[in-house]
């Protein structure tokens, strides 16, 4: 079997896009939190640097302190910036997440997963993990079906 170029690259790509068909099914699809440019940026970064955060960021899902929700633990782009908002380029087509001072579509995304979860429940906040659209199970099967699409090499 050939060897892929840039399977790392493509493994973060599907990651990313699975994410969005996530949020879409949960019903929360603006603003997009994956845009063509943000594909674009992610493809070109080195096969090195892809390879790094794609294990970095599976390693995390598999492992026992997987968190839920949209987290910097959970982004490729957090991961290959170390969570230093300044060099990130996710943030050229979004803006800062995180920063409440700046309107990002980060913060505007999980303020739509919460507004969901509320109107699910009538207002109790007592089941808002269970219904979390990114629980730990979610994003483990995202790791395995982005793995059986690309298995390693």
């Amino acid at each position: 079997m050939p060897k892929i170029k840039n399977i790392y690259n493509l493994k973060l790509k599907s990651f990313v896009e699975k994410k969005q068909k996530v949020l879409d099914e949960f019903g929360v699809s603006e603003p997009r939190y994956f845009v063509q440019e943000d594909i674009d940026d992610l493809m070109a970064w080195t096969p090195k640097d892809a390879k790094r955060v794609w294990d970095q960021l599976a390693d995390y899902i598999n492992g026992k302190n997987c968190a839920i929700g949209l987290q910097d633990t959970h982004c490729p782009w957090c991961i290959l910036n170390e969570s230093d908002c300044r060099k990130c380029t996710y943030r050229d087509n979004h803006e800062a997440c995180g920063h409440w001072d700046v309107s990002n579509d980060y913060d505007i995304i999980v303020a739509k997963i919460k507004q969901q979860i509320s109107d699910m429940t009538n207002g109790s906040g007592s089941v808002y993990f269970s219904l979390d659209p990114f629980s730990v199970e979610v994003y483990r099967k995202l790791i395995k079906e982005v793995d059986t699409e690309f298995p390693d090499e």
